[in-house]
């Protein structure tokens, strides 16, 4: 007996098969197309249920519900307390059953998509097959019309043999694989063409850049170069103002010695005269000449010390302008070196 045909006997035997039609009728249909082959042996199982009194039973406490104090919906609670039990217990059969129902729909779909998946490889492998004796064949061809090209006329094969062979091979090879290998070459052949402008293109700019370049480096070179000029010029003038200033100095040290000395005869001599003279009304210019002569030989060296730092001052102040401009000068010159240097590199 199936287990279909024993849920409906007991859905009938409890009489749950109308409340379970009601309740899940797309289930019993199911269940029903499931076991359509055993659905023959219902009647039989359900006149052999035990519980068949069971109907008159009920039928009989239908008739005296008038004359009894207990409904008949209490008695058939107390009379089967494992109704709803059984009722839950039936309805996951179902559900199983259909899940089970739709598991072999499944498997029977993945089975027929592998059968054709298989049968797809099949012919890519035949196909794959097909194709490398096409291409082992197109090789042979070649290689026998290099080693024909190659070879003299008296190692060819005679009566024509050789050329039968090779219209052999090229009947053949397929004509849709040569002249899809054909395409492939010309497509090929633009796109190297394309590259090929495009490269030259970018020679040519950059070819340009680096002339350009060149101008820009040759024209920074010639002004370093001129700047370079400039700086010896001034380092040469330099040099010729500092030993000229320094004869000058030199000069007028000497002038100052020769100052001081005859200022000293002078004075020696007036003393001298002083002393010789001894009266009273010559003393008084002597003194005078004595006064402004110690005023000015306390005031010569502060003279001749202030002069001599002037100069001295001034010879630093030239120092430092000149090497900060020859320094300026260098750097600028290294700074658009290297960037020329760099320009042209890139």
């Amino acid at each position: 007996m199936n287990l279909t045909a024993i849920v409906r006997s007991l859905r009938k035997s409890l009489g749950l098969e109308a409340s379970a039609s009601k309740q899940y009728p797309d289930k019993d249909e199911q269940s029903s197309t499931y076991s359509g082959g055993t659905s023959t042996s219902t009647p039989s199982s359900i006149a052999s249920s035990p519980f068949a009194s069971d109907d008159e039973y009920e039928n009989t406490l239908e008739e005296d519900s008038d004359r009894l104090p207990i409904s008949v919906p209490q008695l058939n609670q107390s009379r089967h307390p494992y109704k709803e039990m059984i009722q839950q217990i039936l309805y996951q059969v179902s559900e199983l059953e259909h899940t089970f129902y739709e598991d072999q729909q499944q498997e029977f779909k993945l089975r027929m998509a592998l059968e054709r998946q298989s049968d797809r490889i099949q012919e890519l492998h035949f196909s794959l097959d097909t194709e490398k004796q096409r291409n082992s064949r197109l090789v042979q061809l070649l290689r026998g019309i290099d080693s024909s090209g190659e070879s003299e006329p008296d190692e060819r094969m005679p009566g024509g043999s050789h050329v039968q062979c090779i219209g052999g091979i090229f009947e053949s090879i397929s004509p849709l694989l040569m002249q899809q290998r054909y395409d492939e070459l010309s497509v090929s052949h633009r796109q190297s063409r394309r590259q090929l402008a495009k490269k030259e293109k970018a020679h040519r700019l950059l070819k340009c850049e680096t002339e350009e370049l060149q101008a820009k480096y040759d024209q920074l070179f010639d002004e370093y170069r001129n700047e370079q000029r400039r700086v010896e010029t001034l380092c040469s003038r330099f040099l010729q103002i500092h030993s000229m200033k320094k004869k000058q100095i030199d000069n007028l040290k000497q002038s100052l010695g020769y100052a001081s000395d005859c200022i000293y005869h002078a004075q020696v001599v007036i003393e001298a005269c002083s002393h010789r003279i001894g009266s009273g009304s010559a003393k008084e210019p002597l003194h005078n000449f004595e006064r402004t002569l110690g005023i000015f030989m306390d005031s010569l060296p502060n003279c001749d010390l202030h002069k001599l730092n002037e100069l001295q001052e001034q010879q630093k102040k030239k120092e430092q302008e000149l090497t900060s401009r020859t320094l300026a000068l260098a750097l600028a010159g290294n700074t658009r070196k290297s960037e020329a240097l760099s320009s042209s590199k890139r």
